[in-house]
């Protein structure tokens, strides 16, 4: 509206000037005056965006400038309470494939690192006492189902009884060579598929393969509960802490706390302390359960754990997070919506290894973590092209 109305005031002014039959440089003059007007109008609508301190980018401009956006962690945490961890695998998220009889190697049927779905195709296994299992079960399974046919009182009960425990056992060992029920179901039809077993995936995740198990090669044989491979899924992870015995907290099951690996936070629920001091490192065990979706760590990364402090209260950003303005004010950037930015006055509390202890901003807040240096130019552009210096 402003903008509008600026022109028309130009137009106006020449108009008058028109009319009252006024020379060319007067016109000229008016022209320019008007325009020193509009352009006043237009650096008023500009500053007043600059100073909300907001700038908007498109996705396109955000994945270029490599911007990264988490929720802030952190509340009453200091960073000089922080003891060293080590990723683990969640073990209610891991199982090994380690059958429990002599087995051959076959072939492989997934490879190290690819993602399975339950029921898929993980290796192929032979060997004498499979062949021995599965026949074994074969005919346990035929006597039961004859045993079973007879007339009541033909065979006493407890003959019954002993031939479905038999039936049993045989069904659990080839249960411990990771056969499913389907497939030792499928020997009673198909007498050619006993001496093999194609091992399916009990659940999904990624196929890890140990230094010592990339050695293993089609054709080798392995002892009974030797570990083939192992799925992991990832999407949670354990860490492993050790807390000196000077730290005399009260930390318990249920607490949070923040682990920080390679700069990048996230905020971990304490799952059990051990109550038990190592006599060779001073250090009780804590364990920590952290949700790995979006950090895609791995097991055996080290960590640092933040452990909670009463003193200050703050929340935790790294380096990139923060950027420094004129009168040597700290900010950094909040999303406030999908690509709508502001830039938000922090005070420091703390600094040490990379990492701040920061207030003025609430956890949870949407904070760019990567990439503020490339709004804050953003937002220095748009203040340099409508002031002009």
């Amino acid at each position: 509206m402003k903008i509008i109305s600026s022109t028309a005031y130009i137009a106006g002014r020449v108009v008058q000037c028109i009319l009252a039959k006024c020379t060319f440089a007067v016109v000229l003059s008016t022209i320019i005056s008007a325009c020193f007007i509009g352009a006043a109008v237009a650096h008023d609508d500009n500053h007043d965006d600059e100073q909300s301190g907001q700038v908007t980018l498109t996705n396109e401009q955000q994945r270029l400038a490599g911007i990264e956006v988490e929720q802030a962690v952190g509340s009453g945490f200091s960073l000089q309470t922080t003891v060293p961890g080590q990723l683990l695998n969640d073990r209610a998220r891991s199982i090994v494939i380690a059958p429990q009889l002599d087995v051959r190697i076959i072939h492989y049927d997934a490879s190290i690192g690819q993602s399975v779905a339950v029921g898929d195709a993980l290796l192929t296994i032979g060997g004498r006492e499979i062949a021995d299992a599965q026949a074994d079960f074969v005919l346990a399974a035929q006597e039961l189902s004859r045993i079973q046919r007879m007339e009541e009182g033909v065979v006493s009960d407890t003959v019954r009884e002993e031939a479905r425990i038999e039936a049993e056992r045989r069904r659990a060992v080839l249960r411990s060579v990771f056969m499913t029920d389907a497939q030792i179901t499928a020997l009673l039809s198909c007498s050619d598929c006993i001496g093999q077993v194609q091992v399916l995936s009990p659940m999904a995740g990624k196929v890890q393969l140990s230094p010592e198990q990339l050695q293993y090669s089609a054709g080798q044989a392995l002892s009974g509960g030797t570990s083939l491979l192992r799925v992991n899924d990832e999407s949670t992870l354990w860490v492993a802490a050790e807390l000196p015995v000077r730290h005399r907290l009260p930390l318990e099951a249920g607490q949070s706390v923040v682990v920080n690996v390679n700069g990048e936070l996230v905020t971990g629920e304490v799952l059990s302390r051990g109550h038990y001091v190592s006599s060779v490192t001073q250090t009780e065990q804590i364990l920590i359960s952290v949700d790995n979706r979006s950090t895609h760590w791995h097991a055996g990364q080290f960590a640092e754990v933040h452990l909670p402090s009463a003193e200050q209260q703050g929340v935790l950003v790294p380096n990139a997070a923060l950027h420094r303005q004129e009168g040597n004010q700290w900010r950094v950037f909040v999303q406030n919506e999908q690509n709508t930015f502001s830039s938000v006055e922090v005070t420091v509390l703390e600094s040490q290894g990379g990492l701040h202890l920061v207030s003025g901003i609430e956890p949870g807040a949407r904070l760019v973590m990567k990439g503020a240096f490339f709004i804050a130019s953003e937002l220095a552009k748009d203040g340099f092209d409508t002031h002009n210096h």
